[in-house]
C-alpha cells in the first residue's frame, strides 16, 4: 500500500479520483497495482 501511495499519493478512492481533477481513472491505478504487484513478487 505504501508503494502504491507513493505513486498515486492515495489508496482512497475518492482521494484518486479528485487528484486526478474528477476524472474517474480506476483502469489506470488497476494497471498500476498490477505493476507493483509484479515488481513485489518479482516476475519483472
Amino acid at each position: 500500500m505504501d508503494a502504491f501511495k507513493a505513486r498515486y499519493g492515495s489508496y482512497l478512492c475518492r482521494e484518486l479520483i479528485k487528484n486526478a481533477g474528477g476524472k474517474k481513472i480506476c483502469p489506470v491505478v488497476i494497471a498500476g497495482a498490477e505493476e507493483l504487484f509484479e515488481e513485489m513478487a518479482g516476475k519483472e
